[in-house]
């Protein structure tokens, strides 16, 4: 990636989860900062040709390339061949923003199953540790790329995106407890601050 530009990203951005929510938004607001390659990922067809759609209205006359992809992130040989494809046509990626996830069931924690867990866990974890491995594997043997005014750049970064619920307030498993106060059982929990 030689080639000057006054784009905030002039390089190739690649987002998953871009059919719908926060996913679909970045994809958009790459195109709006001016970033013509973008490769988009997502399990929902329909989503993701919609986005590609707006995308395309967004950015006027200026024509990006928009390679979509069906891919399930639960599937490890369909994530590794869908990278390896949208490199083939790219030739590098420059943004990775992993915006695939779910919220899960709501129920109380008695009530969740396994598989039900075990999904949410694969959906939000797993799945996106395997984009990012992916993504570690072709940014870190590409050449630095160049930032929007022409000074080099990195090779390559990666924003993986989560729910607050992870750093702030009360996540669920700690509410779970409350619904057991409710119910009168006892149910101590304490948290140790590590």
């Amino acid at each position: 990636m030689s080639e000057r530009s006054n784009a905030l990203f002039p390089g190739v951005a690649l987002v998953t989860g871009a059919a719908s929510g926060i996913g679909r938004q970045v994809a958009i607001s790459f195109a709006i900062e001016g970033c013509r390659r973008l490769a988009l990922f997502d399990k929902d067809s329909t989503g993701l040709n919609d986005t590609k759609a707006t995308i395309k209205t967004t950015s006027g006359d200026a024509n990006p390339d928009v390679f979509i992809r069906h891919v399930d992130n639960l599937d490890t040989y369909e994530v590794s061949r869908n990278m390896e494809l949208a490199i083939k046509h790219f030739g590098r990626i420059d943004y990775a923003v992993n915006c695939a996830g779910i919220y899960g069931p709501t129920k109380q924690s008695h009530e969740v199953t396994p598989e039900e867990f075990d999904h949410v866990i694969n959906t939000n974890f797993r799945g996106l540790w395997l984009f990012a491995r992916e993504e570690l594997k072709y940014m870190t043997s590409q050449d630095v790329g160049v930032t929007h005014d022409g000074r080099p750049g990195f090779r390559g970064s990666i924003v993986n995106v989560g729910s607050n619920l992870g750093l702030v307030g009360k996540p669920k498993t700690r509410e779970n407890i409350l619904y057991l106060e409710q119910a009168y059982m006892r149910a101590d929990s304490w948290d140790s601050g590590i």
